[in-house]
């Protein structure tokens, strides 16, 4: 599993070509997320990602179609097999979509990386020792049983799922399973289930250990044989052996190799990777607000655009475009090129006699004669009186 870096995949297929490559699907959300906002498309991602059968998938794909067919479409340009569970294959007994091993494995030789090569490498060769020789003592002197504790506290957690399951047994360790409103079939002797969570991570599933609670089987005897503390032990059952000192190391007459050439650049060099906004959280699990697109404000004047410390030079600045302003407008030069409003009288309507334009504006003119005739007869009449 990678996160479809272009070298890996095709390193991948030169020295691994009959293995199966998977993708991270948080890489995967990361570029689907840019182009595709909101929480319900996030989450219909996820949950064709998690479809364990091709039904299943079906059904989460038709709900993204309805939510937007652009996300459909952008999403089925992408091989299912390289990130779907229901596509995946069942022989490496491994369900997991996220790289996240190769994370925890970054993070635990992150102070070594500042280190050149020799020193580099006796730092990691010195971490996986301790961690090497950890597991070992702890697999030996403080777990008990035939499976490891993980994986006993995930049957746990089935078996509580399983409460919702109601088998049927046709016979030969065959069951019909109702859970809700599906029936799945189970069928022990096989190991499998049409869920298709059992074949994939080789842990029974909650339909699974419905019909052993009804056979009186233990689901323990059903776990894989990889998750067992006997294959654990011989996982780590190999000594990492320690080195000689280096003054007794036989010189090889090889090529030397030389550093690279260092090169002085800006500020403090980053040593973390910038994180996505979905994983700034908070120690409660909410997540950080980002200030990405919010206009700032001035804690001076309140204006937009610029803060207190840039208060003085937006005030100048103003004053300085105010002042451009009324120098433009008192320029009596621009007064020059500005042309004055000549209509030819023959082409103008208010002197053609006939028009609507004429003979409104001539009878407003009658009607204001008539206005003035009449008010100065009536200041006549009062004069006299």
């Amino acid at each position: 599993m990678s996160d479809k870096q272009k070298g890996l995949i095709k390193a991948v297929q030169i020295v691994f070509p009959d293995s199966e490559h998977r993708f991270c699907v948080r890489h995967l959300y990361e570029n689907y997320g840019k182009l595709f906002k909101g929480e319900t498309l996030k989450n219909h991602l996820w949950a064709i990602a998690r479809s364990t059968n091709s039904d299943k998938w079906n059904e989460n794909r038709e709900k993204l179609r309805a939510d937007s067919q652009q996300a459909y479409d952008w999403l089925d340009g992408k091989t299912p097999n390289q990130w779907v569970k229901a596509f995946f294959s069942d022989f490496p007994k491994c369900d997991i979509l996220l790289n996240n091993m190769s994370e925890v494995y970054n993070s635990y030789t992150l102070e070594a990386r500042e280190l050149a090569i020799i020193s580099m490498l006796h730092c990691i060769m010195g971490k996986i020792t301790v961690r090497h020789e950890t597991k070992q003592r702890e697999a030996v002197e403080k777990w008990s049983g035939r499976i490891c504790p993980k994986i006993r506290k995930k049957i746990e957690k089935n078996a509580e799922f399983s409460g919702n399951c109601y088998p049927t047994h046709f016979g030969l360790g065959v069951f019909s399973v109702q859970s809700g409103n599906k029936t799945y079939i189970v069928d022990i002797p096989a190991r499998c289930c049409s869920c298709n969570r059992f074949q994939l991570s080789g842990i029974p599933c909650n339909h699974t250990i419905a019909c052993c609670r009804a056979e009186r089987i233990d689901p323990e005897e059903l776990v894989h044989k990889c998750y067992t503390i006997e294959t654990y032990l011989q996982a780590y059952g190999w000594n990492i052996m320690p080195m000689r000192d280096i003054s007794e190391w036989e010189d090889m007459n090889g090529i030397i190799v030389h550093p690279p050439v260092f090169k002085k650049v800006m500020g403090r060099p980053p040593k973390n990777r910038k994180k996505t906004p979905e994983e700034k959280k908070k120690k409660d699990g909410t997540v950080y607000l980002n200030k990405k697109g919010v206009t700032m404000h001035c804690s001076v004047c309140g204006q937009a655009d610029h803060n207190s410390k840039g208060h003085d030079t937006h005030v100048a600045a103003q004053q300085q475009a105010n002042e451009l302003e009324e120098e433009e407008f008192e320029d009596p030069a621009i007064l020059q090129d500005i042309m004055p409003h000549r209509v030819n009288p023959r082409l103008d309507p208010i002197n053609c006699k006939g028009s609507m334009v004429y003979n409104m504006s001539h009878e407003v003119l009658l009607l204001f004669i008539f206005y003035n005739t009449c008010c100065k007869s009536i200041l006549s009449v009062t004069n006299v009186v």
